[in-house]
């Protein structure tokens, strides 16, 4: 139990009236969410004991103490842990484990090893294993094919973001060199002129880690193999042979027939070429007439026109290889799915668009960590087309002579090129008079004026400039947001669609109630409510604790947005908890706004002061006001 879990404990045992959520938070200094999450987690791992009331939170009479601070003992003060430890342990074990070291290892009674047996029983399902136990030895039963894939869920579990560092991925295996791994693989791909993005090279050093830390010192032993002239691709056939010579030289480990074609299957599906000649002619027909489809989706659903050539060609070697990993059912990890749905939640909703595109093309459904994925290449496509639009528009006033000004212009290009776009460099301060559109000004000269929006700065920038520059662009961004919400967003949220506590029993049941009211107040089609269930089927619409439901395409009759204020919060998908729901209903006509409600998602309401805030709004003007007193406060 973690530390925090315990303390909530304590004090509940030590008062024997109702404790508000607040007065936790306070006591344990942290928000009230978290500690709805931390008793959430709490009453998961010994029955709910913890009961709850809209007076808040005391402990149930029928607490046994005693069993709450014997199961917590140990080693590991926290269970989650502890049984992660266990799996591992029993994952890697060459030979059935005495009960009676594992006590004594983990210092944990009997009875809480009973418990994490069984817990960790029922994990082993889902990969076709078993755990037994005879003569007082606990084993794990199954192929090690499947224990494979078992550590390496739990591995990509752990690790999370830290999936691309070896370091981290070190301490999962103390007795092989990943450094040495990935130097094999990387020999072995460079000699065959081929190259693999840092996830997927991972999920094969991790694979090859797996299975030599399984063989070393096994009993049984294979004899050496190679993949010989029938297999059919000649540079994939070097690749896989180059690895399996390094694996039995450097660790006496041999890798056998079926475990080469595994080994061949999951690189294949993950590979490139680096020469263009093999990259222009690797597309085929069918996948060029796939493309064309997610253009035309993307088009469609979002206005964006999505070019693609040459420049593009390793979205097209994604999809190909996607294509094949579907076929074959190589499942491939994402360990930055979460941070991307988070942080890219417009983006990601892109990537939906081009699963919902693949399914209807091919009849496979693409999994969410490969979407993540496609919102990662979307990203790097999308970034150039949304840049002129999105970016902050700035004149640059420097004198032209010598290189200064060509010099200066491209110090601030590269310094800030995520967020700006010098739309024109002057030399003379009458010139702005002839500009319209830009949002403010970088000077190196200095001049009198009224206006607010000009930032001046020395020819060769140094760190006061820097910050200067960076403080007025996140003005103008805080700025261009107010003008976004109040032009085009607000008009979209109305007191009939604003709800506030309202009583759901589940997603189905608030997709159900908002559909049928949007449709009989005319707002949308009939089968607007199987399109919002359509788009949740692909991948769920949560962003952190927000639901946005929404369908692919643009269908509204009139825009709205359909507003969900849910203090208490309600599970949406698996253990998903929402605090806000909001329903998307676009007309086409008002398709851009799209990103809008996306951006005011990520750079407003994910902020926790002002969620927590909203959560407090019990009227649609109390929301507004609350939004836009926001931005004014930023811009004063």
């Amino acid at each position: 139990m973690k530390k925090k879990e315990l303390q909530i404990i304590s004090i509940l045992q030590k008062k024997h009236d109702w404790t508000t959520a607040s007065a936790l938070a306070a006591s344990l200094g942290c928000s009230s969410r978290s500690i709805k999450t931390y008793i959430t987690s709490i009453n998961d791992e010994y029955n709910n004991i913890i009961i709850s009331s809209r007076s808040g939170y005391k402990l149930s009479k029928n607490v046994d103490e005693k069993t709450l601070i014997e199961e917590d003992a140990g080693v590991y003060d926290d269970i989650r842990s502890r049984r992660l430890y266990l799996e591992r342990k029993l994952l890697g074990a060459k030979e059935k484990i005495s009960v009676d070291s594992l006590l004594e290892e983990l210092h944990i009674s009997s009875m809480t090893l009973d418990k994490d047996i069984n817990y960790i029983k029922k994990q082993l399902i889902a990969y076709d294993l078993t755990l037994k136990t005879k003569n007082d030895k606990v084993y794990i039963d199954g192929s090690n094919t499947d224990k494979r894939e078992m550590v390496l869920d739990i591995i990509y579990d752990e690790m999370s973001d830290s999936i691309a560092n070896i370091s981290r991925i070190q301490t999962f295996f103390p007795n092989v060199d990943i450094n040495n791994i990935h130097s094999i693989v990387n020999h072995s791909l460079r000699n065959a002129n081929c190259y693999m993005d840092d996830y997927s090279l991972m999920n094969v050093i991790l694979w090859l880690a797996i299975y030599i830390d399984q063989e070393q010192n096994s009993e049984l032993s294979n004899r050496f193999y190679q993949l010989g002239s029938d297999f059919e691709s000649a540079h994939l056939k070097e690749i896989i042979n180059s690895i399996a010579i390094s694996i039995h030289d450097e660790y006496d480990v041999n890798l056998s027939r079926d475990e080469l074609e595994n080994l061949a299957l999951l690189i294949n599906t993950r590979i490139s070429k680096k020469d263009m000649d093999f990259l222009n002619t690797s597309l085929q027909p069918e996948l060029l007439d796939l493309i064309a489809s997610i253009q035309a989706q993307i088009k469609d659903t979002f206005n964006i026109n999505l070019g693609f050539n040459d420049k593009d060609i390793r979205f097209g070697l994604h999809l190909q290889n996607l294509l094949m990993r579907l076929k074959n059912n190589v499942i491939l990890k994402n360990p930055q799915l979460a941070e991307v749905k988070k942080s890219y939640p417009y983006v990601y909703d892109i990537a939906v668009t081009v699963a919902n595109a693949v399914k209807e093309k091919t009849g496979y459904t693409v999994p969410e960590d490969e979407i993540g994925f496609f919102a990662i290449h979307l990203g790097i496509m999308l970034e150039e087309l949304f840049d002129f639009n999105s970016k902050i528009k700035v004149v640059l006033i420097c004198p032209k002579y010598f290189s200064l000004h060509s010099d200066l212009h491209t110090q601030i290009r590269d310094i800030f090129n995520k967020d700006l776009v010098i739309v024109d460099v002057i030399s003379f301060t009458d010139e702005l008079k002839n500009i319209a559109d830009y949002d403010f000004v970088i000077s190196t000269t200095l001049f009198s004026t009224s206006q607010k929006n000009v930032v001046f700065v020395k020819t060769k920038l140094d760190f006061d400039d820097i910050y200067a520059i960076n403080k007025e662009i996140e003005f103008q961004k805080v700025k261009k947001m107010k003008k976004t919400f109040e032009s085009n967003l607000s008009d979209l949220i109305t007191d009939d669609f604003y709800f506030y506590s309202p009583n759901y029993a589940d997603r189905y049941d608030v997709i159900h109630k908002i559909s049928e009211k949007m449709y009989k107040e005319d707002y949308v089609p009939e089968d607007f409510e199987d399109r919002l269930l359509e788009r949740e089927s692909i991948s769920s619409s949560v962003i952190g604790n927000i639901a946005i439901p929404h369908p692919l395409n643009s269908n509204a009759y009139k825009s709205l947005i359909s507003i969900a204020v849910l203090p208490k919060g309600m599970i949406w998908q698996d253990d998903m908890e929402v605090h806000l729901i909001l329903t998307l209903a676009i007309n086409e006509a008002d398709k851009d706004h799209f990103q809008d409600i996306f951006h005011l998602v990520t750079d407003f309401i994910s902020d926790e002061n002002n969620f927590h805030a909203l959560m407090g709004a019990k009227t649609c003007k109390e929301f507004k006001k609350l939004i836009i007193s926001f931005f004014t406060n930023k811009i004063k």
